[in-house]
């Protein structure tokens, strides 16, 4: 499903009894039905889907345009799913509301008719401040327009025992689906957040699933030689605190913002953590290349791409032509492809500590085992270092002085 190939990583820094220790530890919170890990355990992926499908066939059928309002993590697991894997024709156009920008609600409203539009609104805890406000926003422009049936077209995954969302979902006549408890956004990615927006785009989903648990299973099953395990630990022992994550297909770029969330927010606490940077290439070989090859050497690096394309998007190549010298009649796809084995290259040249992590096919088998192992990768180094990865107490002091504000206005 995946490949990880390392490059100056030094093996024999590694504590085996440590990385025993630690999967062992996360294993047994697994087992022992802690909230916080329950997104791993294991279930049958039609159990999972069973009461959502009925919902994504609902709106897939009635609407022309789906709004996702959430924020952080709620936002960016299902947004990085469609991006990547993407929609098929049957699908409403889905669009990403997790902004407080006027322009960009304003910009979102010019181009839907919002009469054939629904929304799915994603709150945990049903309290998230920036989400309740589009969610008013977006309910007045309903009513602008003179639509009454807005209970029929809104959606509300969050906390079914308490919270404001709760309670204007409740209020309008709204379908409430249950946020998982504990599960907070960042790591939401095998949740019924993730996998209600992905049915509605016709993806996979249960293929999704079992990608996931694939790799669950190897981690249970293989404590310090699972490969999330090594992952994790070339980075704990690289001794380096910035993460530098770039993908060489512009699809990633959803993707690779939700692991600079999962990253920064999980293990930047207590005065410890790591700094992510996310970059695009070849883009990035025109700019950020420079100091990465020639700055500071505090950085580990991270490549990831796709081993095969579509035959129909591979098709494309230059014009045979004679002026266009060793570019003549070559394929896009190897020209990129050629980009990332150079810069890997050049990097590797200067003995810095890289790794590649390689998607075999474009599929949600695949991209589901890489999301998962990147979950269980951030929750191991959290162990590692002796942070919480579950909480985000800096986040929480924003959120009060915020709601302060707004009550003075």
């Amino acid at each position: 499903m995946y490949e990880i190939k390392y490059y100056n990583s030094d093996s024999r820094k590694q504590d085996n009894n440590l990385l025993f220790s630690t999967a062992k530890a996360i294993v047994n919170n697994i087992e022992s039905g802690n909230s916080y890990y329950q997104i791993f355990k294991k279930h049958e992926p039609q159990n999972l889907l069973k009461n959502l499908i009925a919902v994504a066939s609902e709106i897939r059928n009635r609407f022309s345009d789906l709004i996702v309002i959430s924020m952080g993590g709620a936002t960016l697991n299902p947004q990085m799913l469609v991006s990547f894997l993407g929609q098929d024709q049957n699908s409403p156009k889905i669009h990403f509301l997790n902004n407080t920008d006027p322009f960009f609600f304003s910009d979102l409203m010019d181009i839907i008719e919002i009469k054939n539009t629904a929304f799915i609104a994603i709150s945990n805890s049903g309290e998230t401040l920036e989400t309740n406000a589009l969610v008013g926003c977006l309910l007045r422009e309903y009513q602008k327009h003179n639509i009454t049936d807005i209970g029929l077209r809104s959606f509300f995954i969050t906390n079914l025992k308490a919270g404001i969302l709760k309670d204007i979902a409740m209020e309008i006549g709204a379908t409430l689906i249950p946020h998982q408890e504990g599960i907070s956004g960042r790591y939401s990615g095998l949740s019924s957040v993730s996998l209600l927006i992905g049915l509605i785009a016709g993806i996979d989903m249960l293929s999704y699933i079992s990608g996931a648990n694939k790799v669950i299973d190897v981690f249970c099953s293989n404590l310090a030689e699972s490969t999330p395990i090594l992952s994790a630990s070339s980075i704990y022992y690289s001794n380096k605190n910035t993460l530098v994550n770039i993908g060489y297909l512009q699809r990633f770029l959803p993707f690779l913002e939700w692991y600079s969330q999962i990253i920064g927010e999980s293990l930047g606490k207590d005065g410890k953590g790591y700094t992510p940077l996310k970059g695009l290439g070849p883009n990035d070989q025109h700019s950020m290349l420079q100091l990465y090859l020639e700055g500071p050497q505090d950085k580990f690096f991270s490549f990831f791409y796709l081993e095969k394309i579509n035959p129909e998007v591979g098709k494309y190549k230059t014009i045979n032509l004679n002026k266009f010298g060793y570019l003549a009649h070559k394929e896009l796809s190897d020209i990129n492809k050629a980009n990332f084995t150079a810069t890997i290259n050049a990097l590797n040249l200067k003995k810095l500590p890289i790794r590649s992590i390689i998607l075999k096919e474009l599929s949600s088998e695949a991209f589901g085992a890489m999301v998962c192992h990147l979950m269980l990768e951030t929750i191991t180094i959290g162990h590692l270092t002796r942070v919480n990865p579950f909480n985000q107490p800096g986040v929480e002091m924003i959120k009060i002085r915020s709601k302060e504000l707004i009550s003075n206005l």
